[in-house]
């Protein structure tokens, strides 16, 4: 990642322990780190807990930000914004220098969660069977922006991911690998459209390649 000449990784780990010691590997790589250390406290909440699985990563000079919740939906058990403010609130008191995110799903959402995250992440992926255009991933940003009106910042999640390379997924054409002039296209509309920074979500199960389609330069 580091070679490829990316500036940031984010690890889905929740165990504050595991997180230092993969922040310890960013910093060796000259990369920063978002780190998942709040997500099991949105459920069951536990604020001393909480508390003191910050102050395992909050000082780690690697550390960028933290990722709070994976696609929230607010009719859903512990997704509320409620559930997430509370959860927010320890973090803003704990470690008020580095900043939350919440990645959304639902463009109707953008707003829903403004106030318990410091930067809304959408995750527009347009490479899907029901073919979309690219500019799904412009009108999401827009969309953003409005419902946020500026207050907050927009971090995009482009897609980077196709389950037309993994083994023993039901439907491999449900998404579509993009190729890199795709990849290009849609950080570039993210960007024109206010993205404030990219985190590419690559699938985290790559198994098996069609060497036929990396050979035409497809991944």
């Amino acid at each position: 990642i580091a070679k490829a000449g990316y500036t940031a990784a984010l690890t889905y780990d929740t165990d504050p322990v595991r997180c230092r010691e993969w922040l310890d590997d960013c910093q060796r790589l000259g990369l920063l780190g978002m780190v998942s250390v709040p997500h099991p406290f949105v459920a069951k909440f536990d604020e001393a807990k909480l508390r003191e699985a910050l102050r395992v990563v909050k000082h780690h000079p690697a550390l960028l930000a933290y990722y709070r919740f994976d696609e929230p939906s607010p009719s859903k058990p512990h997704e509320s914004p409620a559930d997430l403010q509370r959860v927010y609130d320890v973090i803003a008191n704990e470690d008020p220098y580095h900043p939350v995110g919440v990645c959304i799903c639902v463009p109707d959402h953008f707003g829903t969660y403004e106030a318990c995250c410091d930067m809304v992440m959408p995750d527009p992926y347009p490479l899907v069977k029901a073919r979309r255009p690219l500019t799904w991933v412009s009108q999401w940003m827009d969309t953003a922006r409005a419902a946020l009106g500026d207050r907050k910042p927009v971090w995009v999640v482009p897609q980077a991911f196709g389950w037309d390379v993994i083994e023993n997924i039901p439907d491999p054409e449900s998404y579509r690998t993009p190729t890199p002039a795709q990849e290009r296209c849609m950080t570039y509309l993210a960007l024109t459209h206010g993205a404030r920074a990219a985190m590419y979500y690559c699938y985290h199960v790559y198994t098996g390649y069609d060497a036929a389609k990396k050979k035409a330069g497809g991944y």
